[in-house]
């Protein structure tokens, strides 16, 4: 297994990751491999670090309404949500 596929093994929604202390201890080519595999798993990094799920929304099936013409509670219209660990939130990419 390589190092990039071992923190990416280690992440889960909540936990914390820095790009630049990876680079910073394995190079920049580890770096980027994380960053994409990190994107094709559909993770996201909020501005503190914080490492996010996406996923459809499960109210509303990624229809982005409640079936009656009004926009879904949970995910606001947007049709994702994304967990950083304390629960399903509206994902506004």
């Amino acid at each position: 297994m390589s190092i990039a596929q071992q923190i990416i093994n280690d992440l889960f929604p909540g936990s914390r990751l820095d790009f630049d202390a990876i680079g910073a201890a394995h190079g920049d080519r580890v770096r980027v491999e994380v960053a994409d595999e990190f994107d094709r798993l559909g993770m996201v990094l909020s501005t503190n670090g914080v490492v996010g799920e996406v996923s459809m929304c499960p109210a509303c099936d990624g229809e982005g309404e409640d079936g009656r013409g009004r926009v879904c509670a949970l995910c606001e219209g947007f049709s994702t949500v994304v967990d950083y660990g304390r629960g399903l939130r509206a994902f506004k990419d």
